[in-house]
């Protein structure tokens, strides 16, 4: 470590994400708890995201709830994977966001060149879960579809404009591991926010829908969405119409992680971190901001 260096993190230091150890942006302990875990599908468990099936093929039966796209997450929305997601959403860290863009990009590239097991078409249970088979299937399937859009899910004006953007930067990390394993692929921002008359009468699923809009096609037809967190699957699926309604087809989406249903669970409790560790808020909303001057250059 240089002397430059040194005074650098003399004037700004540097705490992790995570668990709030100083001198790490991310330790190792939170960067292996982050992205150690297989992919799963958070599809199941969101409720917009899934459809009811109408007709029996093989454990699956009709009344069965089954997901309509498949969503790939890294873990539970909470602990470190929780703190860490809520530090790099509410904090300006270029430093942050290399270390996590490049997990994300080499996860995305180990799934994209796992070899699927035999008899992985069977291996879907009637509740519709996916295993890592299933994982490895969908990857494996990816390169027959041609060029691949990676889409960000929208984001607002001022998280673009102060390198906040977390879901571009996720889309950019999708984007190269697909690349890395030899599929084509190039991110296509086109989705965005607009305002509503009346919008804050709605709610949920119609609520999303009209406040989400493609500004351009997607050239390449087949896209994947990226996303931080999953939760009802709500913004997901409006993204998914939207992109559908423009003539593109969704073949599934990333997360970093997936949230209960607060509806389930009631009001969640969300907490970010401090130098030293400590909590710096603690709000009901998960997209809180943290106040006690924590954003770093």
């Amino acid at each position: 470590m240089n002397a430059a260096t040194v005074l650098g993190n003399l004037v700004f230091p540097t705490w992790c994400a995570g668990c709030g150890r100083w001198d790490d942006v991310l330790c190792d302990p939170c960067l292996r708890e982050l992205f150690s875990l297989p992919w799963r599908n958070a599809a199941p468990k969101a409720p917009y995201l899934t459809a009811v099936r109408t007709v029996a093929q093989g454990l699956a039966r009709p009344g069965d709830a089954e997901p309509v796209v498949a969503v790939w997450s890294l873990g539970a929305y909470e602990g470190r994977r929780r703190a860490a997601i809520l530090t790099w959403k509410n904090t300006v860290d270029e430093r942050l966001t290399r270390v996590v863009r490049e997990a994300v990009r080499l996860r995305v590239r180990m799934a994209c060149q796992a070899l699927p097991a035999s008899g992985c078409a069977e291996s879907r249970t009637a509740a519709g879960a996916w295993d890592e088979r299933d994982c490895a299937l969908w990857h494996e399937g990816l390169g027959e579809r041609g060029p691949v859009a990676v889409v960000p899910a929208p984001s607002r004006w001022r998280r673009r404009h102060d390198g906040r953007f977390v879901a571009g930067h996720l889309a950019t990390a999708v984007a190269r591991g697909f690349a890395d394993a030899g599929v084509p692929a190039a991110v296509r921002d086109v989705l965005r926010y607009r305002r509503v008359r009346g919008s804050s009468s709605l709610r949920g699923r119609e609520a999303k829908s009209r406040r989400i809009r493609a500004v351009a096609s997607v050239r390449e037809g087949a896209c994947v969405l990226v996303d931080d967190v999953v939760t009802t699957g709500a913004t997901l699926a409006a993204c998914v119409r939207c992109l559908e309604a423009a003539g593109a087809s969704v073949l599934g989406a990333y997360a970093l992680a997936a949230a209960e249903d607060p509806r389930k669970l009631g009001a969640t409790r969300v907490t970010s971190i401090s130098p030293g560790g400590g909590p710096c808020l603690t709000m009901e909303d998960k997209d809180a901001t943290c106040l006690s001057g924590t954003a770093r250059h």
